[in-house]
């Protein structure tokens, strides 16, 4: 059963910048995936275009916080690319998603729920 207190600490990364290698601009966190067994976060939903309602999924685990936000290893181009996710992120999406961004492939992935 997940905390109250692990859901507010996800809940701070709503909202934060996020830029791209070149500390470019990117857009906004707008949902966090996490696992719904371990509450960990992996995967965050960036609001790249607010009015048209686009969102891109990145890897948490690639990012460095500092300098106002947080920092991705790619350009911003590459995450506009990523493949598109449209709902719940399972299984297969994940695999994709880790391919994509050249991630190592989870033995197993549970279940990721959005907070948005």
């Amino acid at each position: 059963m997940q905390s109250t207190v692990d859901i507010d600490r996800l809940r701070e990364l709503l909202g934060v910048m996020v830029f791209d290698s070149a500390h470019e601009p990117v857009g906004t966190v707008r949902e966090v995936f996490y696992d719904e067994a371990t509450t960990v976060p992996s995967w965050l939903g960036v609001a790249v275009a607010p009015s048209a309602g686009s969102r891109v999924l990145v890897p948490l685990e690639s990012a460095l916080l500092g300098g106002g936000g947080l920092t991705f290893p790619y350009t911003k181009d590459f995450m506009r690319r990523a493949p598109a996710v449209p709902g719940d992120l399972g299984g297969a999406r994940e695999a994709e998603l880790r391919a994509y961004y050249g991630l190592s492939p989870l033995e197993s992935s549970g279940d990721k729920r959005s907070l948005t």
